[in-house]
C-alpha cells in the first residue's frame, strides 16, 4: 500500500513526497554516522583500538542496511539506474 501511494502521482503531491522520502533517507544517516564516530572517538584522544574497530564493524553493517533501503525505495519510485 505504501509503495503504491509513494509512486502514485495524484496532482504531482505524492509522488513529490516520495522523493523527498527518499532524498532524506539517503543524506541523513551517512551524515549521522560520521557525527556518531566523531563524538564517540574524538581525534584530540587516545582510543581503545578493539572499541574502534566495533565501531567500525557496527557502522558498516549500518551502511550495508541504509544502501540496501536506498535501493528499495529507488525501485519502489521507479528510478532508473543508467546503463551503459
Amino acid at each position: 500500500m505504501l509503495a503504491y501511494l509513494i509512486r502514485t502521482d495524484l496532482h504531482g503531491c505524492i509522488k513529490s513526497w516520495g522523493i523527498v522520502l527518499l532524498s532524506c533517507w539517503a543524506l541523513i544517516p551517512p551524515v549521522w554516522f560520521l557525527f556518531e564516530f566523531n563524538q564517540e572517538f574524538p581525534a584530540n584522544e587516545t582510543h581503545d583500538a578493539s572499541k574502534v574497530e566495533r565501531m567500525k564493524h557496527l557502522q558498516a553493517l549500518s551502511r550495508n542496511l541504509w544502501l540496501a533501503f536506498v535501493v528499495v525505495l529507488a525501485t519502489i519510485m521507479g528510478i532508473k539506474w543508467p546503463i551503459e
